[in-house]
């Protein structure tokens, strides 16, 4: 259970990482540079085209899974701390909504789901009647 937790809080960092570089992305005062670098690593995360093929078995995902985080902590430390920080709290921020807002989801996906058996219910005993 330790291996999955320890995998979960790396995941939500990477995608924490993410969140915040688009923040920061968007912010003026960040400069051109560490656009630039932002751009090229989220590029590459979503790109197909890898530089060791995915094809290959293990080297072909560790590239994945070395450069990208690479990528991502080099253009975190060119973008000044203070933007870097208010992107930080933006993102956590906006990872707190979303966890709200999927609870509520899933809350009326649950509650339209017991009023459709109810209702396939009816149907089926109003066509045996």
């Amino acid at each position: 259970m330790k291996a999955f937790q320890r995998l979960y809080r790396r995941t939500r960092g990477l995608w924490l990482q993410c969140l915040a570089l688009y923040y920061a992305f968007s912010d003026r005062r960040t400069p051109w540079y560490a656009k630039a670098i932002i751009i090229v690593s989220l590029l590459y995360l979503v790109s197909p085209i890898d530089i060791i093929p995915d094809l290959i078995p293990i080297a072909g995902y560790l590239d994945d899974i070395v450069v990208v985080p690479l990528l991502f902590t080099f253009a975190a430390r060119l973008v000044p701390r203070n933007i870097m920080r208010s992107s930080h709290l933006k993102a956590e921020e906006r990872i707190y909504i979303a966890k709200r807002n999927l609870l509520k989801t899933l809350l009326l996906a649950v509650l339209w789901l017991f009023v459709a058996v109810i209702v396939v219910r009816y149907l089926v005993m109003a066509i045996r009647n």
